[in-house]
């Protein structure tokens, strides 16, 4: 069998387990087909390494659970970073003449390009 033919039948097939199971798992709307599609591309870069028939439903739900601890992990690590990161800013009185000297000179040159620009470099 071809892998496109072999794919598309098992995304058919077990398209639907696989959803039940990230949907089970709290992972809402874009993020549970994120997750989805992230399961069957890993199939389908894998195919040789999927079972036949319905042994396949235990290695996608494996595959489906895998990527979405590595998504929980991902998220809390940009938490943890954010939280740090609200907690560390420096006062203005703070920043020595020097540095004051050198903020400026980037507020100027931030002001002297146009929006879309501005906003790539923020």
């Amino acid at each position: 069998m071809r892998a496109e033919a072999r794919f598309r039948e098992l995304f058919g097939e077990h398209y639907p387990a696989v959803a039940r199971y990230v949907l089970a798992r709290g992972f809402q709307a874009a993020d549970a087909d994120d997750l989805i599609a992230a399961t069957f591309e890993v199939a389908w870069r894998r195919l040789d390494a999927v079972p036949a028939g319905e042994d396949a439903v235990p290695w996608l739900l494996a595959t489906a659970r895998n990527l979405g601890r590595n998504a929980e992990r991902k998220t809390r690590r940009e938490r943890s970073l954010l939280d740090r990161l609200a907690h560390t800013s420096v006062s203005w009185t703070e920043v020595s003449s020097d540095g004051r000297t050198e903020w400026e000179g980037v507020r100027r040159a931030l002001g002297q390009l146009r929006g879309v620009d501005r906003e790539l470099v923020l």
